[in-house]
C-alpha cells in the first residue's frame, strides 16, 4: 500500500484503487474494512518513526482516498530502504506552517485544489464549523467544546462533526472526539483567514477559551472543593460549561483535557487574552499539582504571566496563585490571597 502511495505522491488515490493495487481483481469481502486497518497502522509507523513533536503527518484523508503528502527531498528518503521515517518528517518539517509548498500547476496534485473540493461540497454551517477549527491548537476536540466554539446546541454540532467526518475533514478517533490532520488544519486555518469576518472569529475563540475556563473551574469546585477559587465574568452567549456531579468524572475530564487546557492557555496569551490565559492557568494549578504534573504547568505559566504583567502594568497587580511560585523557587503550597473569593 505505501509504495502504491508513493508512487501517486500528492495525488489522490482513491479507496477502489488501493484496494485493487493490494487484492488485485478478487478483493475479499472486507477489503475496505481491512484497508483502513492497514491506513491507521501506517499512520502509527510514520508517527513514530518522527523524531521530533508536531511534524506534520504524512499520510492524509481527503475526499474518497488518501494523500501521501512527500515532497521531492522526503520521496527520495522514503523510496530509500537506509533512510529512517524521520528524514521525511525533517523535510516535512519545513512546510508545516504553510500549503504553499504542495501548491502545484496541476489540480490533481495541488493540496488546496484536492481539500476544496470536499470543502465546498459541505453545507453552509459545516463548513464553517470546520474553518473555526483551524485556529484551535489543541490535539483533539470534544464535541461539547466544538458547541461551544460554535455557539451552537450539542445535537445540531454534533451533526455537523458527523457531516465533516463523513466527508474527511475529520476524523473521530475516539467517540465524541475528534481530530484535523495537520495539512486539513493548515487550510481551516486559511480558510477562517479568509473567508470568516474578525468579529466572528474573535467571538468563536472567546466562547472556547471560556468553555474550557469555566469547566475545569466546574471541575476543581468538587476535585478541591476547599481551594478559593478565582472570580470569573459570565461565560459568553452561546457558550455551555460542563457540570460535574461526581469526583470521578471530573477527574476524568481532567485528564483527558489536559493537553488541550494547556494549549488553551499558550492559546489564550497569544492572542491577547490577558484575563482569560492567567485565569486558565490558575484554575489549572490545583489539578496539575495534585496530579504531579508540573511540567505542564510550568509550560503553561510564563505565557500567561507575562500577559497578566503586561495587561496590568506592574509585576504581582495580577497573581494567578502558585505562579510566581513555582517561576521564583516558593513553596508552591503557600496560600494566596489576592483575586479570589
Amino acid at each position: 500500500m505505501l509504495a502504491a502511495l508513493l508512487l501517486r505522491r500528492g495525488r489522490l488515490v482513491t479507496t477502489a484503487e488501493l484496494v485493487d493495487a493490494i487484492w488485485g481483481e478478487e478483493p475479499p469481502s472486507g477489503a475496505v474494512p481491512v484497508l483502513r486497518t492497514y491506513v491507521s497502522r501506517l499512520r502509527k509507523v510514520l508517527r513514530a518513526g518522527s523524531d521530533a513533536a508536531g511534524s506534520p503527518r504524512v499520510l492524509v484523508s481527503a475526499a474518497d482516498g488518501y494523500l501521501a503528502q512527500i515532497p521531492d527531498g522526503a520521496a527520495c528518503a522514503a523510496a530509500h530502504p537506509a533512510f529512517p521515517l524521520s528524514a521525511i518528517a525533517d523535510e516535512l518539517r519545513h512546510s508545516h506552517d504553510s500549503l504553499d509548498a504542495f501548491a502545484s500547476s496541476d489540480l490533481s496534485t495541488d493540496v488546496r485544489a484536492v481539500f476544496s473540493w470536499s470543502y465546498r461540497a459541505l453545507t453552509a454551517p459545516a463548513a464553517r464549523l470546520f474553518r473555526l477549527l483551524g485556529p484551535a491548537t489543541g490535539p483533539d476536540i470534544s464535541a461539547h467544546a466544538a458547541a461551544a466554539l460554535a455557539g451552537l446546541p450539542g445535537r445540531e454540532t454534533r451533526a455537523l462533526l458527523c457531516e465533516l467526518a463523513d466527508a474527511h475533514l475529520l476524523i473521530e478517533d475516539l467517540p465524541g472526539r475528534y481530530a484535523l490532520h495537520d495539512l486539513l488544519r493548515l487550510y481551516a486555518a486559511e480558510r477562517v483567514r479568509d473567508d470568516e469576518p474578525e468579529r466572528e472569529r474573535d467571538a468563536a475563540l472567546g466562547r472556547l477559551l471560556s468553555w474550557h475556563l469555566h469547566t475545569m473551574d466546574a471541575a476543581q469546585s468538587l476535585l478541591a472543593p476547599r481551594r478559593r477559587r478565582v472570580r470569573l465574568d459570565p461565560p459568553p452567549s452561546g457558550c455551555v460549561p460542563l457540570a460535574f456531579t461526581a469526583r470521578d468524572r471530573a477527574h476524568e475530564w481532567c485528564e483527558t483535557e489536559r493537553a488541550n487546557l494547556v494549549a488553551a492557555t499558550h492559546l489564550a496569551a497569544t492572542s491577547g487574552r490577558a484575563d482569560l490565559a492567567w485565569r486558565l492557568n490558575s484554575v489549572l494549578w490545583g489539578f496539575l499539582h495534585a496530579r504531579n504534573h508540573l511540567a505542564d504547568w510550568r509550560d503553561a505559566s510564563p505565557a500567561a504571566l507575562a500577559e497578566a504583567r503586561a495587561a496590568h502594568g506592574r509585576e504581582g497587580e495580577v497573581r494567578p496563585p502558585g505562579v510566581l511560585a513555582v517561576n521564583s523557587g516558593i513553596d508552591a503550597r503557600q496560600p494566596w490571597s489576592g483575586g479570589m473569593y
